[in-house]
């Protein structure tokens, strides 16, 4: 037969055991939550966002990608203006098209030379 002090000792680690469970089920239950909240879609749309936004990489393909673009655009609306032309139009979209591919390849020597032109543009105006 079993003392007294046995039972005890059986007592206490099942009460032990006991917390432990509730312990790891409130964990778990926070951990639940945490996951469906992270899997909504908004979540998931903002975390996307926002990983895009601070990769720098991507950010600055985004940047090469815009200003090779608008310098396109200008350059061929200075090209085709008002025109009606098709040979006039034609022209403009290949320029556009190569202006744009050739701007966004070398955009980080365009950005350099645009920073300086600012620069020296706003110093003037101090002095």
């Amino acid at each position: 037969m079993k003392t007294n002090n046995e039972t005890e000792e059986l007592n206490q680690l099942i009460l032990v055991a006991q917390e432990q469970n509730e312990s790891d089920l409130r964990e778990l239950k926070a951990q639940f939550q945490l996951t469906y909240d992270s899997l909504k879609p908004s979540n998931i749309i903002k975390n996307v966002f926002q990983s895009v936004i601070n990769t720098p990489d991507i950010k600055d393909n985004l940047v090469s990608a815009a200003i090779g673009l608008t310098s396109g655009i200008v350059g061929k609306k200075l090209i085709v203006g008002s025109s009606n032309s098709p040979a006039r139009k034609v022209l403009g979209t290949v320029l556009q098209f190569a202006v744009t591919n050739w701007v966004s390849k070398y955009s980080i020597g365009f950005s350099t030379i645009a920073g300086n032109l600012f620069k020296s543009f706003f110093d003037k105006q101090k002095q």
